[in-house]
């Protein structure tokens, strides 16, 4: 079942970087349960139920605070219904010059081919690091 996993999740990241949130949400089981950390630099961070709230809390959130925003998952694992991705953030923040590249971890579990949860980790300690990003925050 991971393999069928892994692809449904690819399909979903390049859905994103296309700007496809009608065809990602249609991935997402319609009561996800979605996690992310919290970071200065970005929308809240927080636990959302559902695909609506996905959608207003983190999707349409987005691109108020970042003028490029794009996902590169380069290792996936996967074992029965839960698939690690190992990637990185291209980001560039709104009034800042430079474009980031910000390692990501996502945990998610699927079921019947919908992702049930997704729990996302950012290594959000090199955006902190940037002169550039703290007097842009």
């Amino acid at each position: 079942m991971s393999e069928s996993n892994k692809d449904i999740l690819r399909t979903g990241y390049e859905a994103f970087n296309r700007q496809d949130i009608p065809a990602v949400l249609g991935l997402f089981d319609e009561d996800i349960e979605w996690t992310e950390p919290e970071w200065t630099y970005g929308p809240s961070g927080g636990t959302w139920h559902g695909r609506d709230a996905v959608l207003h809390e983190v999707f349409e959130a987005t691109p108020q605070y970042f003028d490029s925003f794009t996902l590169e998952p380069r290792e996936l694992y996967g074992e029965g219904d839960t698939v690690i991705v190992v990637g990185s953030i291209k980001l560039r923040a709104k009034g800042v010059s430079e474009t980031l590249d910000v390692p990501f971890t996502h945990v998610w579990q699927l079921r019947d081919g919908k992702a049930l949860r997704h729990r996302g980790y950012v290594n959000i300690a090199q955006l902190y690091e940037r002169r550039e990003l703290r007097r842009a925050a």
